[in-house]
């Protein structure tokens, strides 16, 4: 896939977190639960397996990077 073939990207949260992604843009798991502590609408069950899942290349696991889809 070639970066110019995306259109759209998305990011999926509640909506009493705009104020602090127009204050503060989209974040990381691991930096709004560290700076933020926003509102979640993740099952937790689901960020204890994505919390430990590593970057294939990288020393980052999954919670280092904002999700977008």
């Amino acid at each position: 896939m070639d970066r110019s073939d995306v259109k759209e990207l998305y990011f999926i949260t509640l909506i009493s977190n705009v104020r602090s992604i127009i204050d503060y843009g989209i974040l990381s798991h691991n930096k709004s639960v560290e700076i933020l502590h926003d509102d979640s609408i993740a099952m937790l069950e689901m960020q204890e397996k994505r919390k430990i899942k590593k970057i294939p290349g990288t020393n980052k696991k999954l919670h280092d990077y904002a999700n977008l889809y």
